[in-house]
């Protein structure tokens, strides 16, 4: 009889496996499964069918983060099948120095790299939140970058413009009515055809030559 080939075997495992969530999360307060739970259960199918699956990590530098590449390999010794994941470390994590925040999304990684592997669909699990919090604070940053974007040329635009008087060549600075109200400088400029200083010099030298 035929050896049966890599495809074949990892069809019958994908039928076979069952993986409950035997895991609890008290602070979400939601059970599920982990990268340790799918390994437990898939070590027997593999050795049944004579498979290795061994898992491999790297780190990657996208944009200005770091993430972990996980790498899930099921091999018979002459085909190979590979499938990746990627979870980001997260910049900071209370309770967790570094190794422990990169341990964390190494698990994680490979976890959904093993989904992938062997069709376990977690997209409706509590537990995938982290990786949805990871893609809304990537928008959220992106949102708030634009947001600052749009506030600073805003600001430029409400920016009074740099006008200088035809006749003293000084800035024109906005002034304050009585009424509590500013005037801009292109405003004083229409107004007056020179900054407010300039026109009230002027109209005292028009006022001396008519008493003259």
């Amino acid at each position: 009889m035929a050896e049966k080939d890599i495809f074949i075997k990892l069809i019958e495992i994908q039928n076979s496996l069952h993986v409950p969530k035997n895991q609890f999360n008290k602070f979400g307060n939601y059970n599920f499964r982990s990268c340790e739970d799918i390994l437990e259960a898939v070590k027997p199918l593999c050795q049944e069918r004579n498979l290795l699956l061994y898992l491999t990590d790297e780190i990657v530098l996208i944009g200005s983060r770091f993430y972990v590449k996980a790498k899930a390999t099921l091999t018979d010794g002459s085909d190979t099948i590979c499938t990746t994941a990627y979870a980001r470390e997260d910049e900071n994590k209370k309770g967790m120095d570094g190794s422990q925040v990169t341990g964390s999304s190494s698990s994680y990684a490979r976890k959904y790299a093993l989904n992938g592997m062997f069709n376990i669909d977690d997209n409706k699990d509590a537990d995938t939140n982290e990786q949805h919090k990871q893609q809304q604070a990537a928008q959220q940053e992106q949102k708030q970058q634009k947001q600052q974007e749009q506030k600073q040329q805003k600001q430029q635009e409400q920016k009074p413009s740099r006008i200088t008087c035809p006749r003293c060549q000084k800035q024109i600075e906005p002034i304050k009515t009585a009424k509590g109200s500013t005037w801009q400088p292109q405003h004083i400029l229409k107004k007056y055809g020179m900054c407010k200083d300039c026109y009230l010099k002027q109209k005292l030298e028009n006022e001396v030559k008519g008493d003259k």
